[in-house]
């Protein structure tokens, strides 16, 4: 392997000294980023072994502003330093904007033409492959190889930079002082304690803390002052660890391993005696005492007691679930429960781990409760069925953390399941809140349903609805289905029903659902812009009504021409309090009143029919609907004639309307539009279409394959019409030219990507022409481009600035 290796680098030394001797007066290239002329031009070009693999972010600013012949405008391209401690990811060519975490910036920008050097551009050198025997051949000449590396370039290390600045003055004496030095005389006058916490009751202790006026300690390590007295007393006494926290402040902790706070249910006393003398030599006149005490256990919930989907329908035989706000031990908290059903007390006794995780409810809340805080206990002799529970904690429920005990109790009531019943449903006339049209129907019952009983098929539902679908959730059983307005649904239940309990219905249950009127609607199908179906039968424009027994149509004559007056006054018409108070900007045609037939609440489908007005031909319209007289359960409005009673049943509707047989789809890539006819009873294209788009273009005609293409310039617009005899079509649909500019496509890399002040940048790069307005191919710049760059710190400070000339590739080489 070694042998291979050895002949390999001495053929690649031989390639070079021959490359040598090929140039031009024996001169050798000091360009770093140059490249042999006539590579090709890759994508990401590749980068020579003097760099290495830590470069920084490009960035390449889409506005450009580099200006060199053939190219379209100058470039600005930014390289970025990433923040200490974070390496950088070669970019992408073509990537835009700085990094998230850069600093240092490079702006490339217009060059001088008469000035800057250039890096140096060799030839194309033709050459041919040598055979086996011709690199012996060479080989062979070669004075023997000692493996040396003296050839290699040196990396590009950082030398060693001044320590940052120091603040404040230095003070040229020794710390600690050392037995040499006394220190001075002083009155530190008498020791006080100037804050303590916590203090009285409290919800929770973390730690214990004392601050005096002088300092208590010397200034040391916290490990060194382990080693002295603490001059404070805490009753009663707890594992932990007293902490200087600084020269006068003392802390208290309690032992990590049991809780990460003070015990709770505890009064406490912390004393500092009289005596106690500081560092300054200052005494504490008295003893100094202060109290605080944590609070006694509180109840935080009775699983499933206080549970509203399970405290009335509990099982025989349930398990309750005492969670607290702090650790207790369950068989002195279980002495101050009670349970009683119907006033009698009943036995209980502490759960075992299996019936707590046996019990889905209870397990499931156990197991997210922390460890020591909760208590599960049940009845010794199940319940009876239909119980009235109560359950008492307290008084005095004792702690596991401390002697103190609550004297208040808590108490929850609960029952155990009862026979299974009908409780409610969602659409009872009643309460004054029947369902709208569509609702699902649902019913209530007072306990949790088993699915295995469930029989769709028994279910008896009066009027029938289509397609119902029945299932049963928890406590509910669903009918869902396009229930109708006005009307009352009876269902049957069977009894064959059954709870999770075992219990049966026994008898059939029959339960009602009333719905209510839905609110008067008029939809025009195709919203503002309609085409009528040239394979319909007649002339007619489809509409979904609800309650109204009438509507007023109103027609008004309009060519394609009127479409962007249209647009306008159909915004206007949209939002306007009072729309029919509008003034209409076409004439009249014609004004019909259209009978629905409806006599009910549902949605029914009304044809709108045109051919008087269209006489079976072609043209445009514009149609305003409105409702007439009165919608169906409207007969509480008295008086329609003000506007706020006059929509009080909606707000009328407006479309335009068109009869053709021209389909036409146009589609832009904003600087060309192409334009597609076809007749919309075949699908064939259609030839000889004028087009016009909108009134800034001239007219199109469309060929043989139904198409028409034009150039974008500036502006846009928002419909086209295109015409074929005496049918003319509108396609509504905005178009808007933006041509599009070249682009210079930037790739830099350095050679490290993290610098410390001083050091120098050594940074390569390529520019490209990114030809958008041709085919969007990447196009080398002339040779010998001047590039303009400007370097910042990352406060925007100047740090550099220059001229640099591009290789044959497009490439440039700076230090910086």
């Amino acid at each position: 392997m070694r042998s291979v290796l050895r002949r390999w680098m001495i053929v690649g030394l031989a390639v070079a000294l021959l490359a040598g001797a090929c140039s031009d007066g024996g001169e050798q290239a000091t360009d770093e980023g140059s490249r042999p002329a006539g590579a090709p031009a890759p994508l990401a070009p590749e980068v020579s072994t003097l760099l290495v693999s830590a470069p920084s972010t490009l960035v390449a600013p889409g506005a450009s502003t580099l200006t060199a012949p053939g190219v379209p405008a100058p470039v600005v391209a930014e390289v970025s330093e990433p923040t200490v401690g974070e390496a950088s990811a070669p970019a992408a060519l073509g990537e835009a904007g700085p990094g998230p975490d850069t600093y240092l910036t490079i702006n490339l920008s217009e060059g001088d033409e008469s000035e800057g050097t250039g890096s140096l551009a060799e030839g194309e050198v033709e050459g041919e492959v040598l055979s086996d025997a011709e690199i012996r051949d060479v080989i062979d000449r070669l004075p023997p190889w000692d493996g040396a590396d003296a050839g290699a370039a040196d990396f590009h290390r950082p030398v060693d930079s001044l320590p940052p600045p120091r603040t404040g003055k230095t003070v040229d004496q020794p710390f600690p002082a050392g037995p040499d030095f006394a220190a001075p005389d002083i009155d530190p006058g008498p020791l006080e304690v100037l804050r303590v916490q916590p203090t009285g009751e409290v919800g929770i202790a973390p730690f214990v803390s004392i601050t005096f006026n002088q300092p208590m300690v010397p200034l040391a390590t916290i490990s060194q002052l382990d080693d002295f007295d603490v001059p404070v007393e805490i009753t009663p006494a707890l594992p932990g660890r007293w902490q200087w926290i600084g020269t006068r402040t003392l802390r208290f902790e309690h032992d990590q391993e049991l809780f990460d706070r003070l015990p709770m249910a505890t009064s406490y006393v912390v004393e500092v005696p009289a005596g106690t003398e500081s560092q300054a030599g200052g005494e504490l006149a008295e003893t100094f005492r202060f109290e605080f005490e944590t609070p006694p256990p509180s109840l935080v919930r009775l699983i499933p007691a206080d549970d509203y989907r399970h405290r009335n329908s509990l099982r025989l035989d349930p398990v309750f679930l005492a969670i607290f706000d702090q650790r207790v031990e369950p068989p002195a908290v279980l002495e101050t429960i009670t349970l009683s059903a119907d006033g009698e007390e009943r036995e209980i006794r502490l759960a075992s781990a299996a019936e707590v995780e046996g019990d889905d409810l209870v397990g499931y809340r156990a197991g997210r409760t922390l460890e020591g805080t909760w208590v599960a206990f049940r009845p010794v002799v199940p319940l009876e069925p239909d119980s009235a529970i109560r359950i008492t904690v307290g008084p005095h429920v004792p702690s596991a953390e401390g002697p103190n005990t609550n004297e208040n109790a808590t108490t929850e009531a609960a029952r155990t399941y009862a026979p299974l019943q009908v409780e409610s449903t969602n659409c009872p006339r009643e309460t004054g809140w029947p369902c709208r049209p569509g609702s699902s129907l649902r019913t209530e019952f007072n306990n949790s349903l088993d699915t295995e009983t469930l029989d769709a098929a028994g279910i008896s539902v009066t009027p029938e609805i289509p397609d119902a679908e029945i299932s049963v959730s928890g406590r509910y059983l669903y009918i869902s289905g396009p229930t109708s307005a006005s009307t009352v649904y009876k269902v049957i239940i069977p009894g064959t029903l059954g709870d999770v309990f075992g219990q049966r219905l026994g008898e059939p249950e029959a339960v009602e659902f009333h719905i209510k009127e839905a609110p008067p609607l008029i939809h025009l199908l195709g919203g503002s812009f309609i085409t009528i179906d040239p394979l319909g039968e007649t002339q007619a424009v489809p509409a979904i009504v609800r309650q109204w027994e009438r509507l007023r149509v109103r027609l008004y004559a309009v060519d394609p021409s009127d479409y962007g007056s249209y647009t306008n006054f159909a915004s206007r018409f949209r939002f306007d309090p009072d729309p029919l108070a509008l003034d209409v900007p076409w004439p009249l045609t014609t004004e019909v009143f259209v009978n629905t037939g409806i006599d009910h609440g549902d949605p029914t489908e009304v044809r709108i029919h045109l051919s008087n007005v269209l006489n079976g031909g072609h043209g445009h319209v514009v149609m305003i609907v409105e409702g007439a007289g009165r919608p169906r359960g409207s007969e509480d409005v008295e008086d329609l004639s003000a506007a706020k009673e006059r929509y009080a049943f909606g707000y009328p509707k407006i479309t335009w309307v068109q009869d053709t047989d021209i389909g036409v789809d146009a589609i832009t890539d904003n600087r060309d539009v192409a334009v597609w006819t076809t007749d919309l009873r075949s699908g064939d294209p259609l030839a000889g279409v004028e087009i016009q788009l909108g009134t800034r273009y001239s007219t199109l005609v469309s060929n043989d394959d139904g198409l028409a293409r034009a150039r974008l310039d500036a502006g846009s617009f928002s419909w086209v019409v295109a015409a074929l005899g005496d049918d003319r079509a509108l396609s509504p649909g905005s178009i808007r030219a933006s041509p599009q500019d070249d682009r210079t496509i930037w790739y830099t890399t350095d050679d490290r990507g993290l610098y410390r002040p001083g050091e120098t940048l050594h940074l390569k790069g390529w520019v490209r022409n990114l030809d958008v307005s041709g085919d969007g191919d990447l196009e080398f710049l002339p040779g010998a481009t001047l590039i303009t760059y400007t370097a910042y710190g990352p406060f925007r400070n100047e740090l550099a600035s220059g001229e640099v000339r591009t290789d044959d590739l497009g490439g440039f080489d700076l230090a910086l």
